[in-house]
């Protein structure tokens, strides 16, 4: 529910008769109309929908007249919102129940976003009292009902992929629940910022026996250098389990007998600096590749979700990608095998990449301004051939 702020009251509405006998009539209702859509912005008054793009928009008297067949013409008594949040608070009404108008609301005050459920809960750290009112908000236009929480799960997604596959400033006010897409991205962006590898621990998984390796987590970026067959694949391949939780690696990728022969399982142990706390994510790796975390799965639900982007894979000359499998899709490229990037006109890659390629420019770019390089770098096209 965002803040609205509500202008004074047109002037026709404050010449017209009060009394809940009062005959609207047609142009009345489309200048009413009018009026509360420009103050939200086009959206509804509690859920934020956008509604132009709903075909049943609906007026709401906040505090109920009784017996009231229209609306009321009190104008600090009106709102606009959409037909489930019309049905849903029907003529309910609490002394607790929060205005989106009032002087003293603020949405981060009351509300918290939970997007991995995509619900609007009371914020954890609010007064008793706050959360009390954000729960009877909550239940009365049924927030958290209608299939909302997927919806602006959705809905986010859709933006994201827009945002990134544009050449041209979105609009997202167009968007339903533009409200949360705002914090929804935030919260994206916000993540990177974050969550800090600061080390990791192998025992006798590939090529290594024993090593642990820390990094300045006071860097955006790190450089791991070594020569071909050192580990280094193998580095990104573990951090990237780790934050993935990845449970197992599809046969057809190259993740096959890990576990240093003459021992009876692999270890390793990724630290984070996860908003200036420290996070152990402890896995070992049994003789069949399996992996199995063994400390840390609390921490996944906080982590939220995760992006990572790497790219290291085996040397071998195939030209043909592994199968997409759905659980590492975000960290197929550190398991796949690699010629088919290096020639990339024999593959499907070639074909997604010059029809993606704003967005992947856009979006490496983005990495690249966020890094430490002290040189401005910036990838601008690339050679077909």
């Amino acid at each position: 529910m965002r803040k609205l702020f509500r202008p004074d009251a047109p002037v026709w509405l404050k010449k017209k008769r009060t009394g809940k006998d009062e005959i609207w009539g047609f142009k009345e209702l489309k200048k009413l109309e009018k009026s509360l859509l420009k103050m939200t912005q086009g959206h509804c008054s509690y859920c934020d929908t956008y509604l132009p793009q709903t075909n049943n928009i609906q007026f709401d008297s906040f505090k109920p007249e009784e017996n009231a067949p229209r609306p009321d013409n009190k104008w600090d008594n009106l709102y606009i919102c959409c037909a489930l949040c019309s049905t849903a608070k029907a003529n309910q009404f609490d002394q607790k129940l929060l205005r989106p108008d009032a002087e003293d609301y603020d949405f981060d005050r009351y509300f918290e976003c939970n997007w991995n459920t995509g619900e609007i809960l009371p914020k954890t750290k609010a007064s008793s009292e706050d959360r009390k009112k954000a729960q009877i908000t909550i239940d009365i236009f049924k927030l958290n009902g209608f299939g909302r929480p997927d919806e602006r799960i959705k809905i986010l997604d859709q933006f994201q992929n827009a945002y990134y596959g544009s050449n041209k400033p979105l609009n997202y006010l167009n968007y339903p629940y533009s409200f949360y897409l705002e914090r929804g991205l935030k919260r994206s962006f916000q993540l990177f910022e974050d969550i800090r590898v600061t080390g990791i621990k192998i025992q006798n998984i590939k090529c290594f026996e024993n090593i642990e390796l820390s990094f300045n987590h006071h860097l955006k970026s790190t450089l791991v250098i070594g020569s071909n067959a050192r580990g280094k694949t193998t580095i990104l391949q573990l951090i990237a389990i780790a934050l993935c939780n990845i449970r197992n690696i599809p046969f057809n990728y190259c993740w096959q007998e890990v576990v240093k022969k003459g021992t009876e399982k692999g270890e390793f142990e990724v630290s984070l600096l996860h908003q200036d706390k420290t996070v152990t994510l402890k896995y070992e790796i049994s003789l069949d590749d399996e992996i199995i975390c063994v400390e840390g799965k609390e921490y996944f639900a906080s982590l939220g979700d995760k992006i990572v982007l790497a790219y290291g894979a085996s040397r071998q000359s195939k030209s043909e990608s592994a199968k997409p499998y759905k659980e590492i899709e975000p960290i197929a490229t550190l398991f796949g095998e690699n010629a088919y990037i290096k020639h990339i006109q024999q593959s499907s890659t070639f074909a997604y990449l010059i029809k993606h390629f704003d967005a992947v420019k856009k979006l490496i770019n983005e990495i690249f301004k966020a890094s430490d390089i002290h040189h401005p770098t910036s990838l601008v096209a690339f050679d077909t051939d």
